[in-house]
């Protein structure tokens, strides 16, 4: 069966839409919330980085028990919780709440994201990389869409609007809940096959160590430039739908990209793609940071593709180095990349309170360039090798 005619996979990815859909509201409201709580640039960062490290720190722990118990409650549970607590940012009565409610919110979206990239793996036979990037593609989409329907909430409605984001959230929890029956029978028929198995895979701990810290730089550039983008093109006169907008074509971009890195990456190996992805990367970032509107929307373009192609590649290399753990793998992946994200933003706040944030944001595209060159030292394993014969 085509990954495209999956409707397990494509489930999961839906999940996986609501989910980050809810997610990326948080950002879009900075502004409103600097206004009406006299806040700096660390504090509604750090709202930020509350919901990114939650969510980050639990995601091992979850995917550890998706490796024990199954997948079948934490999926849709976690896209419910989520989605409920989402739906009352905008009721915070103060700046407290706002905190305990993004930290809350995080959990949802810890305990979702390494069942759905686990699950999408599963379901996925010999082409992984395309099938973590279909699975990514729903969450991208996601993310994309979060900026202009909370652009569009809150100036219809205010703050409150935020509540309207609970309908997605219960309905694609429902769905997701049905589909995971079949599901949670891939995984165990996997996890009875990796038992059998009696091959050893040489874990290259350089390779690791140079994997993650490339996720960490990424991560951290991806998440300055979605949260501040906002506030930046704001100081200079550029109201937030337009801001919303930019962000809107920078995330389908990305989610267009994580799709053809993926497919690429089966076809001539993940090294290569999130190598040259990496370096090109940068002088993208630093022509995107260095124009306005229009021309910014045809420079977001490019660098969404670039952002997009490594992200469900570096998943997929995590994962292969842990055959015998898929959801431990992706929580670990996953949550090194949120957990980056999450602290960057605050590091990039608290430079753009003292340096200005044209600056601040500036120094980001030097972090992919660094990033490309930390993969050279990634080894595949033998499953990759394998895998790439037989392709």
């Amino acid at each position: 069966m085509s990954l495209f005619k999956n409707k397990l996979l494509w489930s999961v990815a839906i999940g996986h839409f609501a989910t980050d859909l809810n997610a990326n509201i948080i950002p879009i409201a900075f502004p409103l919330l600097m206004a009406s709580l006299n806040l700096s640039y660390v504090g509604v960062a750090f709202i930020a980085t509350m919901y990114t490290v939650t969510s980050s720190l639990s995601q091992p722990l979850f995917g550890y028990l998706a490796d024990r118990f199954g997948t079948r409650l934490l999926a849709p549970g976690g896209l419910l919780w989520g989605a409920i607590f989402i739906s009352g940012f905008g009721f915070a009565p103060d700046y407290v709440w706002l905190i305990i409610i993004a930290t809350l919110a995080g959990l949802g979206a810890g305990a979702f994201h390494p069942q759905g990239a686990m699950n999408a793996s599963l379901l996925s036979e010999e082409r992984k990389g395309t099938a973590v990037s279909v699975y990514m593609l729903g969450g991208n989409f996601g993310y994309s869409l979060g900026p202009v329907i909370g652009a569009a909430l809150f100036a219809t409605f205010g703050l409150r609007g935020s509540v309207f984001m609970l309908v997605p959230g219960i309905i694609s929890a429902l769905w997701l809940y049905q589909a995971m029956f079949a599901v949670e029978q891939h995984r165990k028929k996997a996890v009875k096959t990796a038992a059998k198995s009696s091959t050893k895979l040489d874990v290259p701990i350089v390779g690791i160590a140079s994997l993650i810290l490339l996720i960490m730089l990424r991560s951290w550039t991806q998440g300055g430039i979605n949260n501040f983008l906002p506030l930046l093109y704001e100081s200079k006169g550029v109201s937030i739908e337009t801001s919303s907008q930019i962000l809107f074509v920078v995330l389908i971009a990305l989610a267009v990209g994580a799709l053809i890195g993926g497919v690429l990456s089966d076809m001539i190996g993940r090294k290569k793609v999130v190598f040259f992805s990496s370096v090109l990367l940068s002088p993208v970032v630093y022509l995107f940071l260095q124009t306005m509107p229009p021309l910014s929307f045809l420079v977001a373009v490019p660098m969404g593709l670039l952002f997009g192609s490594t992200f469900s590649i570096t998943l997929v290399m995590v994962q292969e180095m842990m055959p015998k753990n898929l959801g431990l793998a992706s929580g670990l992946a996953l949550g090194l990349a949120f957990v980056t994200s999450g602290v960057g933003v605050s590091i990039t706040g608290f430079l753009a309170d003292n340096w200005g944030l044209p600056t601040a944001m500036t120094l980001l595209s030097a972090m992919p360039f660094i990033a490309g060159f930390l993969v050279l030292n990634y080894r595949p394993t033998v499953r990759e090798l394998v895998a790439q014969e037989i392709g």
